[in-house]
C-alpha cells in the first residue's frame, strides 16, 4: 500500500470517528429535548402557553371550539400564579395544571354558548373559588366525542385566594357567574372568611381572630365591567381596597353584586368578636363613594356592599333599580347626609334595606315617610345613625315588616300608636331605644306590647333579663317614658282638678279620665315633627286649661258627664302649626258640636268620623289633605225629632287642601229636623281650591238651608243643576253666596237663577281654558231675570261666553258694588240707565274683551276702579263727543224689546213650572 493510499484512509477512518461522534452528541441532544417535553408536559405546573396548548388540558388547542377557551385558561392560571391557598401555592392546592382536562378543574364550569349546537365555541362560564367545599366544572368531558358527564371531583377551600384579581378577567367574555367570596358566619353583619367548621365549632369570640383569611388584596380591575353577560359577582369577605369602579354600572346582566365585608379593623387587619366602635381604626376596605352608574342595573336582584370604607351620600339613581331589587345592605360604612326619598320607589320588591351603624358623620335628617309605601318590605335596619324627626306614621302601612331596628338615633316627637299596625313584627325584632322621644308612650301600644307576653318584651329594645310586673313599666323604664295613660290618672293634676271642682251633678272621675285619655292618644298624631305644639296637655295641668280644648254637657241632653265639646287647634288658638295627620280616634269624643283643625299643615286623609253625631262645625281647611272626600261625612247628622234632635252638620270647610275626586253626593243627605220639627240642613259648604272634578252634584238641591256655597278653583265640569230650581225637594233658594269660579263649567245661565233672591254674591268667572280661541265657559245671552237679584252686592261673569245685549234690567241692582263683564262676546250698547248703579253704590265696574259700541253711560266715569283704558278704540261717555266704534266681528243679536220709557216695570216675572 503506498504512502498516498494510507493517508487517504487514515483520513477517510477519521472523518468516519467524526462522523460517529457527531451522531452520538445529535442523539443525545435529542433525548435531552425529548426527554425535558416530557417532563414539562408531566409537570403539576409549568406556564401557561405550555398548560393550556397541553392536549391533556384541552384536547384539541387548534379546534375551533377550544380557540378562545385556550386564552381563557392562560387567564385562569394569571389568577393563581402568585396566590397561596391554605398557606401553600394555589397552583400547588388546586388541581389547575397540566395532568387534568380543564372541564374538570375545581370551581371552573365551561358551557357553549346559550343556545348554541354542539359545534359552538366553548368558553369558561362560571368561575367558583368560595370559601368552602366546591366542586369541579359541571361542564362536559371529552373523550374523543362530547358528551355531557357529572362533577367527577370535590375540593375543600377552607381559606379564600390571597393575591390580586388580574384585569384580564375582564376578559372572560362568557362569564355568567364569577364568586371568590367567603363563608358568612353566622348573621354577623361582616363576613368572616375561614373554614365553616372551624368557626361553628369556636363560641369564644376571642379566638375568631386566629381562623380569619388574609383573602384578595387590591383593587377591583375596572375591566371587570365588559363582562356584559356576567349574573353573579361576589367578591365579599376579602381584603380588596380602592373605589368601587363605576365600569361595573356597564354589567347590565348583572343580578348580584356581593362586594360586602372587605374591610378590617386594627393593625393585625382582622375583626375582633364584637362589632366595631367609634375607636376602632380602619386599616382596609373598598372606599370612595357609591358608584351612581349602579343605578343602571335594572335586573339587580341583590346588592350588599355592607362592612366597607365607603363614604358619602347614598346615590338617589338606586331607586331607580324598581323592577326587581329585593335587597340593599349599606350598613356599616362611612355613608352620610340624607336617605334618598327615591328609596321609596322600591315598593314592588324590595324586602330588606339596611343601613345600619355607619360610622363617622352617619346618616342624618328625617326618615322619609315614602319608606311606608315599601309594601314587600320584611327587615329594615336604620340603627346607629344620626336621623332625627318623628318616626313617619306611614310604617303602619309596612304590613310585611318582621324586623324593625330604629335605636341609637336622634328621633323625637311621641312613638306613633301606628305601629301597632305591625302584626307581623317578630318577638325582639323592634328595637327603639337611645333615641330623644318625648312625650309619652300610646297606651295602645303598650297593650300591643302586653299581648305578646313577657318574653316578646325585648321586641321594643328590653334586655333579656329586664324583669316589670305590667307592660307599662317595662316599656317606660326602658324608653325613659310615661305611659300615656299614666297622665291621665285620677290622682293627677288633669284629673284630679276637675273632679274636685263644684260641679252638679258631680264629675265622675272615671268619665272625666276617659275624655282625657281620649285626648293624650290624639296628641302624638296631632303634633308630628314639632313635639312641644301641645305643651300644656300634660298631667299637670288641669284640663279645663289644655289649649284648644271646651268641655261642657252631651249634646243628646241624656248622658250624664262631663265631655269635650268643642276643639279648636286652628292658628287662631296655636302658635306653631300642627304637622301630624288627623287621627280616626277623634271619633271617640262623642259630645264633640266643633272641630276646628284648619291653618296648619296636617297631611294625610281626612278620617272617617261618623261617629261625632252631634257635630256641627268641621272645618279643616287651609291643610294639605289629600285623598277624595270621604262619603262618611253625609253621615253627620242626627235627623230624629225630640230629645235627640237639632244635630246636623252645619258647617263643613275643606278648602285649600289637595282633594281629588269627586263631591260626594252623600254630602246632600246633611239634613233633619230640629225639635219643633223645622228643617235643619248644611248652612256652609266650602271645597274650594282643591282639585275636584266631575259635575256638581243634583242631590245637594236637599240642603235648603245652605247659604253658602265655595266651590272655586276646582276642575268642576258641567253647569248649575237644573234639580235646584225645579221646585222639588225645597232647593238651595236662599243662598247667598255662590261662587263657582275657576273651574271649567260651560252650559247656558237658566233664567230661573232669579229664584235665588237671597243672593249677595254670584261668581261665574274664569273658567279654565288652553286658550282664548278654546276657553271653557258659561256661554248664550245674560238671562235678563237677573235683574231681580236686588241682594246682589256682587257680580262676576266674566272670562265666559256670553253673548247678546247686556241687560237693561241690571237697573234694578242698586245695591251693586262689584260688577265685572268684561271677556265675553257681549255686543251692542250699554244702556244708559244703567249709570244710576253708579249714582249709589258701585265702586268696580270691569267692560273691557266684549264688543260693545255707542257711548258708556256718563255717571260710569266716576268709578274709578275701572278697566276703560283697555277699550279698543276707547268709548266716550254719553254727553262728551263719540269715537268711531269698530264694526262687529259677527252678527249684531237682535235687542229684546223693551217696555215704553216710563213704565215702572223692572224684569220679567218668571212664572214656575
Amino acid at each position: 500500500m503506498t504512502e498516498t493510499s494510507r493517508n487517504q484512509g487514515f483520513l477517510l477512518t477519521k472523518r468516519r470517528g467524526v462522523l460517529s461522534a457527531f451522531a452520538v452528541l445529535l442523539a443525545v441532544i435529542l433525548l435531552a429535548v425529548l426527554t425535558t417535553a416530557s417532563v414539562v408536559a408531566q409537570a403539576p405546573g409549568g406556564g401557561s402557553d405550555e398548560t393550556c396548548m397541553n392536549s391533556t388540558v384541552i384536547a384539541d388547542p387548534e379546534d375551533d371550539r377550544y380557540t378562545d377557551l385556550v386564552e381563557d385558561c392562560r387567564t385562569l392560571l394569571k389568577l393563581i400564579e402568585d396566590d397561596e391557598i391554605t398557606g401553600r401555592p394555589a397552583t400547588d392546592a388546586l388541581n389547575w395544571n397540566a395532568q387534568t382536562n380543564i372541564f374538570n378543574w375545581v370551581g371552573v364550569t365551561i358551557r357553549p354558548r346559550a343556545g348554541s349546537t354542539g359545534s359552538a365555541a366553548r368558553r369558561v362560564t362560571g368561575l367558583d373559588l368560595y370559601s368552602g367545599t366546591v366542586s369541579s366544572g359541571e361542564g362536559e368531558t371529552f373523550a374523543g366525542r362530547i358528551t355531557s358527564g357529572p362533577s367527577v371531583a370535590s375540593f375543600t377551600i377552607t381559606r379564600t385566594l390571597t393575591g390580586t384579581l388580574p384585569s384580564e378577567l375582564g376578559d372572560l367574555e362568557g362569564l355568567v357567574t364569577l364568586n371568590i367570596g367567603c363563608y358568612v358566619f353566622r348573621a354577623a353583619p361582616w363576613p368572616l372568611c375561614s373554614d365553616k367548621a372551624t368557626l361553628e365549632a369556636q363560641d369564644d369570640s376571642a379566638h375568631l381572630a386566629g381562623y380569619l383569611t388574609k383573602g384578595l388584596e387590591g383593587r377591583i380591575p375596572a375591566e371587570l365591567g365588559k363582562l356584559t353577560n356576567l349574573r353573579v359577582l361576589q367578591l365579599q369577605g376579602n381584603r380588596l381596597t380602592g373605589s368601587i369602579p363605576e365600569e361595573l354600572g356597564n354589567m347590565t346582566a348583572l343580578r348580584t353584586l356581593w362586594l360586602q365585608g372587605n374591610y378590617r379593623l386594627d393593625d393585625k387587619g382582622t375583626v375582633t368578636g364584637t362589632a366595631p366602635t367609634e375607636d376602632d381604626e380602619i386599616v382596609g376596605g373598598l372606599d370612595g363613594s357609591i358608584p351612581e352608574e349602579l343605578g343602571n342595573l335594572a335586573d339587580l336582584r341583590s346588592l350588599s356592599l355592607a362592612a366597607n370604607d365607603l363614604s358619602g351620600e347614598i346615590p338617589a339613581n338606586l331607586g331607580n333599580l324598581t323592577a326587581y331589587l329585593t335587597e340593599l345592605y349599606l350598613g356599616e360604612n362611612d355613608l352620610d347626609g340624607n336617605i334618598p326619598a327615591e328609596l321609596g320607589n322600591l315598593n314592588e320588591k324590595l324586602e330588606r334595606l339596611h343601613l345600619e351603624n355607619q360610622r363617622g358623620d352617619k346618616l342624618t335628617g328625617n326618615i322619609p315617610e315614602n319608606l311606608g309605601s315599601l309594601n314587600n318590605l320584611e327587615e329594615l335596619y336604620l340603627n346607629g345613625n344620626k336621623l332625627d324627626g318623628e318616626i313617619p306614621t306611614t310604617f303602619q302601612s309596612l304590613g310585611e315588616l318582621k324586623k324593625l331596628y330604629l335605636n341609637d338615633n336622634k328621633l323625637t316627637g311621641m312613638i306613633p300608636e301606628g305601629l301597632r299596625e305591625l302584626r307581623n313584627v317578630e318577638a325582639q325584632q323592634l328595637d327603639l331605644r337611645d333615641n330623644e322621644f318625648s312625650g309619652c308612650i300610646p297606651s295602645r301600644i303598650i297593650d300591643w306590647a302586653g299581648q305578646r307576653g313577657d318574653s316578646s318584651f325585648r321586641h321594643i329594645g328590653i334586655d333579656a333579663d329586664d324583669t316589670a310586673n305590667t307592660a307599662d313599666d317595662t316599656l317606660a323604664g326602658v324608653l325613659n317614658l310615661p305611659s300615656c295613660s299614666a297622665e291621665c290618672t285620677i290622682t293627677g293634676a288633669a284629673v284630679a282638678s276637675v273632679v274636685s271642682a263644684q260641679q252638679d251633678p258631680p264629675i265622675s272621675a272615671q268619665d272625666i279620665q276617659d275624655q282625657c285619655n281620649y285626648l293624650y292618644d290624639l296628641k302624638g298624631d296631632l303634633e308630628g315633627d314639632d313635639n312641644e305644639v301641645l305643651t300644656n296637655w300634660n298631667a299637670r295641668t288641669a284640663l279645663f286649661n289644655w289649649t284648644g280644648v271646651e268641655f261642657g254637657e252631651h249634646p243628646d241632653g241624656e248622658t250624664e258627664g262631663l265631655f269635650v265639646t268643642k276643639l279648636d287647634l286652628s292658628d287662631e288658638v296655636l302658635t306653631t302649626p300642627l304637622q301630624g295627620s288627623i287621627p280616626s280616634d277623634l271619633r271617640n269624643l262623642t259630645g264633640l258640636k266643633e272641630l276646628h283643625l284648619n291653618n296648619n299643615q296636617l297631611t294625610g286623609r281626612i278620617p272617617n268620623l261618623d261617629a261625632l253625631d252631634y257635630l256641627e262645625k268641621l272645618n279643616l281647611s287651609n291643610n294639605q289633605l289629600s285623598g277624595r272626600i270621604p262619603d262618611s261625612l253625609g253621615n253627620l247628622t242626627r235627623g230624629s225629632t225630640g230629645a235627640n234632635s237639632g244635630a246636623a252638620l252645619k258647617e263643613l270647610r275643606l278648602n285649600n287642601n289637595q282633594l281629588t275626586g269627586k263631591i260626594p253626593t252623600a254630602l246632600g243627605d246633611l239634613t233633619g229636623r230640629d225639635g219643633d220639627d223645622d228643617p235643619i240642613s248644611l248652612e256652609v259648604l266650602d271645597l274650594s281650591n282643591n282639585q275636584l272634578e266631575g259635575a256638581i252634584p243634583a242631590q245637594l238641591e236637599k240642603l235648603t238651608k245652605l247659604k253658602e256655597l265655595q266651590l272655586k278653583d276646582n276642575q268642576l265640569t258641567g253647569g248649575i243643576p237644573d234639580e235646584w230650581t225645579d221646585g222639588d225637594n225645597g232647593d238651595p233658594t236662599i243662598l247667598e253666596t255662590l261662587d263657582l269660579s275657576g273651574n271649567q263649567m260651560s252650559d247656558n245661565l237658566s233664567p230661573a237663577l232669579q229664584e235665588f233672591d237671597k243672593l249677595k254674591v254670584l261668581r261665574l268667572n274664569n273658567q279654565k281654558a288652553d286658550s282664548e280661541e278654546d276657553r271653557d265657559g258659561f256661554e248664550g245671552p245674560i238671562p235678563s231675570q237677573l235683574g231681580s237679584l236686588f241682594r246682589l252686592r256682587e257680580l262676576d261673569l266674566s272670562d265666559n261666553n256670553f253673548v247678546g245685549l247686556l241687560p237693561e234690567e241690571f237697573k234694578n241692582l242698586t245695591g251693586l258694588r262689584i260688577l265685572r263683564l268684561s271677556n265675553n262676546n257681549l255686543a251692542g250698547t250699554v244702556p244708559e240707565r244703567l249709570g244710576v248703579l253708579a249714582q249709589v253704590n258701585l265702586e268696580e265696574i270691569k267692560l273691557s274683551g266684549n264688543r260693545f259700541s255707542g257711548c258708556l253711560p256718563g255717571p260710569f266715569s266716576t268709578v274709578t276702579n275701572n278697566d276703560f283704558d283697555m277699550f279698543d278704540p276707547e268709548l266716550t261717555f254719553c254727553g262728551a263727543e263719540p269715537v268711531a266704534t269698530p264694526t262687529p266681528v259677527g252678527p249684531t243679536p237682535t235687542p229684546t224689546p223693551m217696555p215704553p220709557s216710563g213704565s215702572e216695570q223692572l224684569f220679567l216675572p218668571l212664572v214656575r213650572r
